[in-house]
């Protein structure tokens, strides 16, 4: 229940190291041991000045680390130049929020956030990655990332958008964000992600560059970096990236229907825009020699998550790409844009003092299929049925031994709203995982 889970989302920036959990429900087993990582918000708020949405609080590392039947937690702030500037200023630092900060920039702080460099906004608290086997990088939708130390979550510095792969980009190429997930090929090991550079230049388009960081023990940072491709856009179609997958040849990413209209550097939500009548794209990018392909879908479709993507062989030999990701079961629905991508996000509703959840899980997501046929060019849509209805689907994760290839299973966190008089404004709703076998799927469109 939302009840519950309000804990989550209050304020904790109190560090621990290595501190054993004595309370446990269950039994652990035996072979069971290693390391679960995540980073999430850990301050929302320092002096006069508060954050109203999970995305925008300090970033706090935390790590259960399960040896020999005993489980230990480690809790960090992560040291970055905002949470370092925080604590010396006495007041939570202004930069491009997601929600409401309260009180908003003043007119200095507005000037830096407009002319400082995309290294400023190294406050990484959405995701934790791998990228060379070393130590944990924390990252966010920035072209930068944070490292920690692997035992004691220590900052150990930052790897900003030069080393990223902001070299690859030209003088007029402004660098503006980049996915919170990488993507992991399914054999050797790399890593892919890409940077939207905005055009500065008339004339010359905006575009994704796609980047492979491989292992490198001899370089300082740990990997280099291999330039794949570059996806050129037009002007106002600006789409939002925040996952997408690889297979054993091929990039595949989805370009849903939320797009960044790049008006104001200081709220998100002010820049985003769903169309609702617009297609939406798949960019399938040969990794080897970095030709694009790009496959339309005639109708609009809001996805954020992707489950997994592979490649397969049809009985005439053509070669299909598959696309599995919840998305709306109507993306064409005219209200979606009423509300912004990142709304459900805000901590009144994820606490239950707002009314505004239900609303939101009226929504409903499933988990669809999309395939591309590198052969003919033609692209179907699939979806998979005893999956529940009228309930929200999403965070999908798959044995990750299975990323990028053929697979069977799948499990996603699904709400169901409670109906029915509720005691307070909110609604209280289900939380669970379910698993959904991806081995039977139904045509439902061409």
């Amino acid at each position: 229940r939302v009840a519950i889970t309000a804990g989550l989302f209050e304020q904790n920036p109190v560090e621990y190291e290595g501190r054993r959990l004595l309370r446990i429900e269950g039994h652990l087993p035996a072979w069971l041991s290693g390391d679960l990582v995540r980073v999430g918000p850990g301050l929302l708020g320092y002096g006069d000045r508060t954050v109203n949405n999970v995305c925008d609080g300090l970033a706090k590392v935390h790590q259960w680390s399960i040896r020999n039947g005993t489980v230990r937690y480690t809790g960090k702030m992560l040291r970055s130049s905002a949470y370092n500037e925080t604590l010396r200023t006495g007041r939570f630092r202004a930069a491009m929020t997601i929600g409401e900060m309260t009180p908003g920039p003043t007119v200095k702080e507005k000037f830096t956030i407009m002319t400082a460099g995309v290294d400023y906004n190294d406050n990484d608290n959405i995701a934790i990655w791998d990228i060379d086997g070393n130590e944990p990088i924390v990252t966010s939708e920035a072209p930068i990332f944070s490292r920690v130390h692997p035992d004691t979550l220590a900052y150990t510095g930052r790897v900003g958008c030069e080393m990223y792969g902001c070299s690859f980009l030209s003088w007029y190429d402004k660098p503006l964000f980049s996915a919170s997930h990488f993507a992991k090929h399914p054999s050797r090991g790399t890593s892919f992600n890409y940077i939207f550079s905005l055009s500065l230049f008339p004339g010359i388009k905006s575009k994704y560059t796609y980047l492979e960081q491989i292992p490198d023990k001899a370089s300082p940072q740990g990997f280099t970096v291999r330039k794949v491709a570059e996806v050129p856009v037009d002007k106002g179609n600006y789409r939002l990236l925040h996952q997408f997958g690889t297979t054993e040849r091929y990039i595949v990413a989805p370009r849903f229907n939320w797009v960044m209209n790049i008006k104001s550097p200081f709220r998100l939500c002010d820049d985003l825009e769903y169309l609702h009548e617009q297609p939406f794209y798949v960019d399938v990018i040969e990794i080897a020699t970095g030709i694009v392909r790009t496959f339309t879908f005639a109708r609009a479709e809001k996805g954020v998550h992707t489950m997994n993507t592979y490649e397969r062989l049809t009985p005439e030999g053509d070669v299909e790409v598959v696309l599995d990701v919840p998305v709306l079961s109507n993306g064409s629905d005219p209200h979606i844009g009423d509300q912004c991508l990142f709304d459900i996000l805000l901590i009144p509703y994820l606490t239950g003092e707002a009314d505004h959840m239900y609303k939101m899980l009226q929504r409903t997501i499933t988990l669809r299929r999309f395939v591309m046929n590198l052969g003919t060019g033609q692209v179907r849509i699939e979806d998979f049925p005893g999956l529940p209805r009228d309930t929200v689907l999403d965070f999908p994760y798959i044995n990750p031994n299975f990323l990028g290839r053929e697979y069977c299973y799948g499990y996603l966190r699904l709400e169901v709203p409670e109906l029915g008089p509720q005691d307070g404004p909110h609604v209280p709703h289900q939380v669970r995982c379910v698993s959904a076998d991806v081995s039977h799927v139904v045509r439902c469109d061409t």
